[in-house]
């Protein structure tokens, strides 16, 4: 079936949703032509397949009103929020494919969030009020995919760029397959490429991913929700992948549910601020093991291996909550709820690197730096073993709090001694 676009139109969402509605009532597949749609929230049923033909785009409106509320979780913490330009919600044999593009028109969000300078908008205010943890999730901003509570999905051969908030999130859902895709961001605040949370048997393969975060997040939660009901991001495999400008693939920061077998194999990093990352908190709880990586090429990376038991506490640790007004407060309850009990730190062990090679040339416009490790002195990463490592660096780097740290065949050049200047880096 075939979706007709009305020219002058300024937002298609009710009649585009009229015929998704349709072809699932005839059991057809929704064929969008080339052209440009104007939508707020779009909602994929079971047994559906949505193909955006080259030249079709799908653009997110930039009035949140638009987007309807919905129950979902946004950086570990359940909470109402606006629905994702797309979504697939407790559904099963959804596919989107076809190689047009979802547009998410992020400028405009990320105006919204830190002004033009990336120290106005919202995050100055809730800045000058002791709350940078809060502001985050308080600011409203669509994300362009959301699928969550579903099984057997597909992703395959489409473009999605400049998200308000994420690109494509992925929540508590199994068996997605997630390939072919192009992302692409400019320099927005939280412009993840692909966040896999609380998942099971995810796989992401021959994707091309640029932004301004992690190009890839794999998490489990972090409000005291996640920590009662502990559901594992497990079994995901992601290669073949080419990682750009971002912060690589990275595991947490929220941990509550725990995070292992995943494999990452047979991927190329350029220009991306990290390649490996460990990225969690002293709060958070839960777990990160059985981390298998292989097959790596870098170019102009920043840090080849980040690792941080206790990551940017100024975003982590919740205070001043007597500064949230009565509304924010309700917004935000599962994250200030019961959130005095204690949680032990994240138990981190098991990392295996094979195969791995970095190199930086003159058009690197960061000292790069090997080995950044900071394990917890009371918790230390337990086991990582580096196996047929060839890293070219500017600094060595720094390793503490690590048990059983075991080099194999590791042919390091490094140019400089590390300095401290480059031991921060908060994204």
């Amino acid at each position: 079936m075939r979706y007709k676009n009305i020219e002058g139109l300024s937002n298609t969402t009710i009649m585009l949703q009229e015929n998704i509605n349709l072809a699932k009532r005839l059991d057809r597949k929704l064929i969008i032509p080339a052209g440009k749609y104007i939508v707020g929230s779009l909602f994929l049923p079971t047994n559906f397949k949505l193909e955006l033909l080259p030249g079709a785009e799908i653009i997110g409106s930039n009035d949140i009103t638009d987007y309807k509320l919905i129950e979902t979780k946004i950086a570990g913490v359940h909470i109402n929020w606006p629905a994702a330009i797309i979504n697939i919600i407790n559904a099963e044999n959804v596919e989107i494919s076809g190689g047009g593009k979802i547009n998410g028109q992020g400028v405009y969000w990320w105006k919204k969030f830190w002004g033009n300078d990336q120290n106005a908008g919202m995050l100055s205010e809730y800045t000058q009020r002791n709350l940078r943890w809060a502001v985050d999730y308080l600011c409203y901003r669509p994300r362009n995919i959301y699928v969550a509570n579903s099984k057997n999905i597909q992703l395959h051969h489409f473009e999605s760029i400049d998200s308000g908030f994420w690109n494509i999130h992925l929540y508590q859902c199994k068996n997605v397959n997630v390939s072919s895709l192009v992302i692409k961001n400019g320099e927005g605040p939280s412009t993840d490429g692909i966040d896999i949370d609380s998942c099971e048997k995810i796989k992401i393969n021959n994707c091309d991913i640029k932004g301004n975060d992690d190009n890839i997040a794999v998490k489990s939660g972090r409000d005291f929700l996640s920590y009662k009901n502990k559901v594992t991001s497990r079994k995901i495999k992601i290669e073949n992948c080419i990682f750009r400008e971002g912060s690589g693939v990275c595991f947490g920061s929220e941990t509550a549910g725990g995070i292992e077998d995943i494999v990452i194999q047979n991927c190329e990093f350029y220009d991306t601020g990290a390649a490996i990352r460990v990225k969690a908190f002293s709060n958070r709880g839960g777990y990160i093991k059985n981390i298998m990586v292989n097959n790596i090429s870098l170019e102009n990376v920043k840090y080849c291996f980040l690792f941080q038991a206790d990551w940017y506490p100024k975003y982590s640790k919740i205070s001043n909550i007597y500064n949230l007004t009565d509304e924010e407060k309700s917004i935000l309850k599962y994250l200030i709820e019961k959130n005095d009990i204690p949680r032990n730190l994240v138990d981190i062990e098991n990392i295996h690197i094979s195969n791995f090679k970095a190199d930086y040339n003159e058009f690197c416009h960061f000292r790069t730096r090997a080995f950044f490790i900071e394990g917890a002195i009371n918790n230390p990463i337990n086991r990582i073993k580096f196996e047929n490592i060839k890293i070219k660096a500017d600094e060595f780097g720094k390793i503490s709090g690590v048990n059983s740290l075991i080099f194999d065949n590791v042919d390091l050049s490094i140019k400089e001694q590390t300095s401290s200047n480059n031991d921060i880096y908060t994204k």
